[in-house]
Parts: structure tokens; C-alpha cells; sequence
């Protein structure tokens, strides 16, 4: 999972293994190693969740996605959810293959839709 974030935005792609996993279990994440303590994300779909959100506690930058938005949009050929919680603008996609990469940097992407 790729983490951006730029003033107040928060942006997520998932690979196509991460995207199923996330349509499965409910949850995917990440981390940076840092020293003395890391910067883990998260992604969650929750039953309990109406509407995007996100927070960010203890090193943790949890997004929430509610489960039935997760599932249409894992099972679609939409490119993203987005949406804002408290001024915050909130991107999740799915990870499409570069153009001009190589092997190694587009595995596990999703095909380009004009491929």
C-alpha cells in the first residue's frame, strides 16, 4: 500500500492483492520503520462506519470505508473512493500499472483500463 499525504489529504493505493484482501478480511496495512517508533496505516470496512473517515492516534493513520462501499467498489472497475472527514480529504484507489516502469515496480498493479 502507498501512503501520500499533502496538507490536509490523505491518499491510499492498493494493489490488487490488497484490494482483495481488504474485501475479505475488512483490513489492510502498512508501516515505516521508524526509529524509535513506527508509522503504521490503516485501512478498515466496517458495518458500523456510514461515511469515510480518518484518524490518526499514537503513530496510527486509520481510514475507515463502510463494508458495502468496500465491496462495490472492490468488485468494479471504479478507480477510487474518496470523500472528507473534519476537513480532511480522504483518497483510496487502486494502484494501477505505470507506464513507464518496469516489471518489478508494476507487480500486483492493476491493468491499465486502456491496455
Amino acid at each position: 500500500m502507498k501512503l501520500r499525504l499533502k496538507g490536509n489529504s490523505v491518499r491510499l493505493r492498493l494493489s490488487q492483492s490488497e484490494v482483495e484482501k481488504l474485501a475479505n478480511t475488512g483490513l489492510v496495512d502498512d508501516s515505516v520503520d521508524f526509529v524509535p517508533n513506527p508509522l503504521i496505516y490503516t485501512v478498515h470496512s466496517s458495518t458500523e462506519s456510514s461515511e469515510i473517515n480518518v484518524s490518526f492516534r499514537n503513530g496510527w493513520i486509520t481510514v475507515g470505508i463502510p463494508e458495502a462501499t468496500t465491496k462495490q467498489w472492490a468488485d468494479s472497475n471504479e478507480t477510487g473512493i474518496e470523500g472528507a472527514f473534519r476537513g480532511i480529504s480522504i483518497l483510496i484507489e487502486k494502484d494501477w500499472a505505470c507506464l513507464h516502469a518496469d516489471d518489478r515496480e508494476n507487480e500486483d498493479t492493476f491493468p491499465r483500463p486502456a491496455s
